[in-house]
């Protein structure tokens, strides 16, 4: 494509192109002269991403806590007896984390440009009686280029899960101020289990490619005289 368009601007830029001459020609001089001034600025982008996902994981849920025993009672005789705590509740399981996935990201930049093409097909039958045949080319010109082509599969984020927290056992308390008052048998319940943790979140992501080029053509001149 970039050959393509560079031919096109090449074609446009011909400026000065002679037609054959038949006939002898009699002059002191046969003078062509070219003369070109020009600036181009050029600036050429592209950019693709599949980045910037977020694929999150999970949190399973805390189990409750258990209740506690507990002695207030003032009398010699008074306790807890056989009282037991009950057991902490387990945590929740996590679930499995998000998923994302993404296809493929192509950034493609070109640019050409040409600046100052000349070109001169100068052809005399017949005989030339002249004393001089004089071509001039003059350019000036200045050509600025920025070409570029940017693709990324980056700043992608995985979670992971976790499970929940297993509830506390309940306490057992005496606050009896008697000597042979307390909380005889009483037990306390088991505290829970935590919740297992499931697989975190995945991320696939597609390939990354950019491709840039450039062609610039700066002062072409082609000169061509046939006698």
């Amino acid at each position: 494509m970039i050959k393509k368009v560079l031919g096109a601007a090449t074609t446009v830029a011909m400026l000065a192109v002679a037609s054959p001459a038949f006939a002898a020609v009699n002059s002191s001089a046969i003078i062509i002269s070219n003369s070109n001034q020009g600036a181009v600025f050029s600036g050429t982008s592209a950019s693709a991403s599949t980045g910037g996902n977020t694929a999150g994981g999970s949190t399973g849920g805390k189990g409750g806590n258990s209740g506690s025993v507990t002695n207030t009672n003032d009398n010699a005789s008074g306790g807890n007896g056989a009282g037991s705590t009950g057991n902490g509740g387990n945590g929740g399981a996590g679930g499995l984390g998000g998923e994302v996935n993404t296809g493929n990201a192509t950034a493609t930049a070109g640019s050409a440009n040409a600046l100052n093409s000349n070109a001169v097909s100068l052809r005399i039958r017949g005989g030339v009686n002249s004393s001089a045949v004089a071509v001039g080319n003059d350019n000036a010109g200045i050509i600025g280029e920025i070409t570029a082509a940017d693709a990324t599969t980056g700043d992608n984020t995985s979670d992971g899960s976790a499970g929940g927290a297993g509830g506390n056992a309940g306490g057992v308390t005496n606050s009896n101020d008697n000597a042979s008052g307390g909380n005889d048998g009483a037990s306390s319940g088991s505290a829970g289990h935590g919740g297992a943790g499931a697989a975190g979140g995945l991320v696939n992501s597609g390939a990354a490619v950019g491709t840039s080029g450039s062609i610039n053509v700066l002062n072409s001149n082609i000169v061509r005289v046939r006698i």
